[in-house]
């Protein structure tokens, strides 16, 4: 009765398909896993992205908006802002009375702010960003008109870091200067 006797274990076969889908299973895991870290990477720089033209954004808005009327003959030609030909540097007085500016440096792909108590053009935006592009236009500039001076900002960044699918944000924003034009 020697044959009778069941033996236990694995076969061969058990083993190998067992493996098999061990390894089906662990390989879907690993490319889950590694599609929610670029996922995460992609939305970390999205978000850093997002906080950088922000801040940028927000620091144009506020001096623009805080500008003195009229300006210098040197500075604006006496309007409330200067703007260049191809809109991409605007001129002002800023509250302490000083020209001021800001302006895309399409060179090195970041916004310039200059004048003012700067010796020369300091970054308002990291190197690790790209301006792709930036304009200035402005409405009711003329002095002694009715309308309410105010410049639209339209700005459009992404990030360099990554090394595809790199991430765009496009903003604009209108500001309106503190006073009416004096008549």
């Amino acid at each position: 009765m020697i044959g009778d006797k069941k033996q236990k274990g694995f076969t061969f076969v058990e083993m190998l398909i067992t493996a098999v889908v061990f390894s089906i299973i662990f390989g879907t895991a690993m490319t889950v896993l590694a599609s929610a870290a670029k996922i995460q990477k992609y939305n970390l720089s999205q978000q850093q992205l997002l906080d950088q033209s922000s801040y940028a954004i927000e620091y144009m808005a506020r001096a623009l908006r805080m500008a003195k009327q009229g300006g210098s003959a040197a500075c604006t030609g006496g309007t409330n802002y200067n703007i260049t030909t191809d809109s991409n540097r605007i001129d002002f007085v800023n509250y302490k009375g000083v020209c001021q500016h800001f302006l895309w440096d399409s060179t090195s792909g970041q916004i310039k702010v200059g004048g003012g108590d700067f010796s020369s053009d300091t970054p308002l935006t990291s190197s690790r960003y790209t301006i792709n592009n930036l304009t200035f236009t402005k409405n009711g500039d003329s002095l002694g008109d009715t309308l309410q001076p105010r410049v639209t900002i339209f700005m459009e960044m992404q990030d360099n870091r990554l090394p595809q699918n790199k991430p765009i944000i496009k903003l604009q924003t209108t500001v309106s200067q503190r006073n009416l034009d004096k008549k």
